[in-house]
């Protein structure tokens, strides 16, 4: 009688454990407490057969974190690598567009240079082209030397 109360009792604790447990372990705790009430025989060779399984298992799970990390060695330079690659590429592309902004700088020069020459020619014809009327004689008497002289009439004739 004292060994069946003492049963109650703990199967009475064991389902207040459990029923309070369950919800958070989950299935685990109650598959352990389900496997710790029966009382089958353990049989020593499907012990060990279970026992070499896992070490197989935990042998090709370390292998495979091996070549894991070796990948992950491998992908971390390669990132290295893209970064630095990233980087130079960007600071290409300001110096591209600082020298391209340089070019538009100047090029904003040339043609002001440019316009300013151009009027101040038109300028410089139109002036020449008003004010002198000289005769291809006066061309001859003002020239020092023959080359000045055919210089002069080609002009002339222009």
């Amino acid at each position: 009688m004292i060994i069946k109360k003492t049963q109650l009792r703990r199967n009475k604790y064991t389902w207040v454990l459990a029923a309070l447990l369950i919800p958070i372990f989950g299935n685990t705790l109650g598959v352990a407490i389900n496997a710790a009430r029966k009382s089958d025989p353990i049989d020593p060779q499907k012990l060990e057969l279970q026992i070499q399984e896992n070490k197989s298992k935990i042998q090709q799970k370390k292998k495979e974190k091996l070549f894991a990390e070796r990948n992950l060695g491998v992908l971390a330079r390669e990132l290295r690598y893209t970064e630095l690659s990233l980087n130079k590429a960007k600071r290409d592309l300001d110096d591209s567009f600082h020298r391209e902004q340089l070019a538009r700088q100047k090029l904003t020069e040339v043609r002001s240079q440019y316009t300013e020459s151009s009027r101040q020619f038109s300028n410089r014809i139109r002036s020449i082209y008003q004010s002198q009327n000289l005769g291809f004689i006066e061309y001859l008497f003002s020239s020092r030397d023959l080359s000045s002289i055919v210089d002069s009439s080609y002009y002339f004739d222009r």
